[in-house]
């Protein structure tokens, strides 16, 4: 059995995130989806999501219609939930520099946007 990379705590938090994210239903993932002007954290959530899942295409500008592709995917969250540190490519990290780098792109501040965003946040 391969033994991971990835930190005990990451691992512990990447568990708690995927606690969370199992609680969505379709419902809550519409939610977002049904929005026409989505908060800029919002999408700035979603484009993260779409560049550790390899799904981006775009993200020049805005991957908002990407973003609402990749949830209306019957398996959007069991994707999510099911991907692993292991699975991301390591040419996505760069990609993430200027959200990561973003003083308001953490939980507390997506939260008071969007529980699901946090939740992928978190994730």
């Amino acid at each position: 059995m391969a033994t991971s990379t990835v930190p005990e705590d990451l691992v512990q938090d990447l568990k708690k995130a995927r606690e969370k994210l199992g609680k969505l239903k379709v419902p809550d993932i519409e939610e977002i989806r049904q929005l026409k002007k989505p908060h800029p954290l919002v999408v700035k959530v979603l484009e993260s999501v779409l560049i550790l899942t390899g799904r981006e295409r775009c993200c020049e500008e805005s991957c908002w219609d990407d973003a609402l592709r990749f949830m209306d995917d019957p398996n959007f969250l069991k994707t999510v939930i099911e991907f692993t540190p292991e699975q991301v490519d390591p040419q996505a990290i760069p990609k993430l520099a200027s959200s990561m780098s973003d003083p308001k792109f953490n939980s507390e501040a997506v939260s008071r946007v969007s529980l699901v965003c946090d939740y992928l946040v978190q994730w």
